[in-house]
């Protein structure tokens, strides 16, 4: 629904915020790949890594259309797990 997909929004906004404040020089951008690439104008994280910017969108809405799809409940730890393998990738 439009408020399921303004809630994967809001999550990605408020993890990507979370890696801002972690990680010195992150900041949003909007992605530019070559010409046949699906991830064009999307907003993703810039964090210096190699392999381009972090697609917290695409996270957040994986872990969404699961619970959706399968009807299991809510894992308290996906995201926070995910924010810490991101961090210790970088360290």
């Amino acid at each position: 629904t439009s408020s399921q997909l303004a809630l994967i929004n809001d999550v990605q906004a408020y993890l990507g915020e979370v890696l801002i404040a972690a990680i010195p020089g992150a900041h949003w951008v909007i992605y530019k790949g070559s010409k046949r690439e699906f991830r064009n104008g999307l907003t993703m994280l810039e964090v210096g890594r190699r392999g381009g910017p972090l697609p917290v969108r695409d996270v957040v809405y994986k872990e969404a259309l699961g619970i959706v799809l399968s009807g299991r409940e809510v894992a308290v730890d996906t995201l926070s797990s995910w924010v810490l393998e991101e961090l210790a990738a970088l360290a």
